[in-house]
């Protein structure tokens, strides 16, 4: 049956199966040359995706590092308001401003230095006490040079992401080469600069920082940054430019020198623990001391900020310079501008008097006055004594003078906490050097309050601790100035030392107690003037005290 049919019908059959099977190879071909297009366009659609995120995070990174390595500087442009200079503008200082205005003749004609085969100076290193003019003097010699002036910060410097520090350098001093470009020398100036030329590996240094986060990558503080200055300063003065230099050496020509300056000057008050590579020869070799300004020194800087503010009664200059021995420009410039001013007002003054910067002055070293309305009287006397016995301790041992003593409290000043009463010391002149004779006296003196105790009161009262420290800090000194027999002590005084030391305190409290008892008449003087009128200015002080013993007035 099935084969009759077959033999009937295969003619049409075979066709149509073949046909079918073509039929279905192309439906089948079709589908998959579709989901071959789909996966292709998923691919070609997934690499975009991917190329734009890569773009994208580029672009953020990008971003964030340029907005991070951004530096905040104080900019000062020749010609500006504002700008100051050495001759006009810097005072009390002659001698540094002769060696100032020297340098400053090398950013002037750098031109002619190179003429004459040498190479510029990379920088200049300030150091000195906190207010000394270090900064001010930088600005001046910029303004002196009439070149752009860029300073900051070194704690600007630093950051906590990785190579963000090592940006902000590099874009610094590429803004530093672009406008001395434009006007032959540009001054960059950083303070502070221990934040970030510390000695590598130091505690406090500048590069052993890791940060928060440690060592992981973009979380690091100031690695490297000391690095990047280094290198930015040994080639500070070189001709840049890949392709000029290719192009001098395809014509077998020596690359030129810039016809321009960058002057690296920095500040610190720490120059002892920088990094010997920071001050080695050739970066920053020049090392200039900027040191409080003697008497003469200090008269002209007084004259010069009391030329800008008004005055109610004509003031006593010599005086008060005398009663300002060690203090730093900036000391002055906050009492005269700041402090003064400020009482006046209180006072309903239009200017300042002799008083009010006297009481500036007292503010500055002391801190706010801050007297106590309900002390007990035995109190009060007790403080009196213990001051009273400092005044003429001073006033006897010493050549110092007493510009004030007071049994007031004050709230502490800069250098030292809030006290319940205080003599304060002037010295006479300036001295660079005393004689062990003399460190001795000034222990006989911080022993003096405990000796009055002793001796008027009956026995130690509270409140020497202050006087028990003085007197530790000159016997350490004296011990490292080879006073004592021995040198032994590591970081605490051996026995034999110790032994020694607390002789010498004897032997110091016994002579202060002597003087004491040879003057018991000025104490009580002291004493009977102090509680009444609670502080007593140098001239009161003088007129109870009289001539000091063997000596003129």
């Amino acid at each position: 049956m099935l084969k009759r049919w077959w033999r009937r019908h295969r003619h049409w059959f075979v066709p149509l199966v073949v046909v079918l099977i073509v039929l279905g190879a192309a439906a089948g071909s079709a589908l998959v040359m579709r989901a071959l297009l789909a996966l292709a366009g998923f691919a070609v659609n997934l690499a975009m995706l991917a190329a734009f995120m890569i773009v994208q995070v580029v672009f953020y990174f990008g971003f964030i590092f340029y907005y991070l390595g951004g530096v905040r500087t104080i900019k000062v442009m020749p010609g500006e308001a504002g700008e100051v200079t050495l001759e006009d503008d810097y005072w009390g200082q002659p001698e540094l401003v002769k060696v100032a205005r020297q340098w400053v003749s090398l950013l002037e004609n750098p031109v002619r230095l190179r003429e004459m085969g040498g190479e510029p100076v990379t920088g200049v290193l300030l150091s000195g006490p906190p207010g000394s003019g270090k900064t001010h003097l930088a600005r001046c010699m910029a303004g002196s040079a009439s070149t752009p002036f860029l300073g900051l910060d070194g704690s600007r410097l630093i950051s906590m992401w990785l190579g963000v520090g090592s940006i902000k350098i590099m874009r610094l001093f590429a803004t530093a080469r672009k406008y001395a470009k434009r006007h032959g020398a540009c001054i960059v100036f950083i303070d502070e600069l221990d934040a970030i030329g510390s000695t590598r590996g130091a505690v406090t240094g500048g590069q052993a920082q890791t940060g928060m986060f440690g060592g992981m990558p973009f979380w690091g503080a100031g690695v490297g940054v000391l690095n990047t200055l280094l290198t930015q300063l040994d080639g500070l003065n070189e001709q840049r430019g890949r392709f000029k230099a290719r192009w001098y050496k395809l014509r077998g020509k020596k690359l030129p020198p810039p016809d321009y300056v960058v002057f690296v000057m920095g500040a610190t008050n720490r120059p002892d623990v920088l990094d010997p590579a920071l001050t080695r020869a050739g970066r920053l070799d020049v090392k200039i001391r900027v040191d409080p300004t003697d008497k003469a020194g200090r008269i002209e800087i007084i004259r010069g900020y009391l030329a800008k503010v008004k005055c109610a009664e004509e003031i006593d200059v010599e005086g008060f310079a005398s009663d300002t021995t060690g203090l730093t420009p900036a000391d002055l410039k906050t009492i005269i501008m700041r402090r003064a001013p400020a009482r006046a007002l209180f006072a309903g003054r239009e200017g300042i008097t002799n008083e009010d910067l006297r009481a500036s002055l007292a503010e500055q070293s002391m801190g706010l006055r801050q007297p106590i309305a309900g002390m007990r009287p035995e109190d009060k006397r007790a403080i009196a004594y213990h001051e009273a016995g400092h005044a003429v301790a001073t006033w006897a041992l010493t050549d110092d003078k007493i510009a004030r003593v007071s049994i007031i409290r004050y709230s502490g000043g800069p250098t030292g906490g809030a006290s319940l009463g205080h003599v304060s010391p002037v010295p006479e002149e300036e001295r660079w050097s005393q004689s062990l004779s003399e460190v001795e006296a000034k222990m006989c003196v911080s022993l003096a309050g405990r000796a009055a105790d002793l001796e008027f009161l009956g026995g130690a009262h509270t409140g020497a601790k202050s006087d028990m420290m003085a007197v530790r800090a000159r016997l350490l000194n004296l011990a490292e100035e080879g006073y004592f027999s021995s040198l032994g002590y590591k970081l605490e005084p051996t026995d034999d030392l110790i032994k020694e030391m607390d002789a010498l305190v004897e032997r110091c409290m016994e002579k202060t107690r002597q003087t004491l008892r040879e003057h018991a008449d000025k104490v009580e003087a002291l004493v009977q003037e102090l509680l009444e009128k609670e502080e007593l200015n140098a001239e009161e002080v003088a007129t109870i005290l009289g001539e000091r013993p063997g000596r003129g007035t």
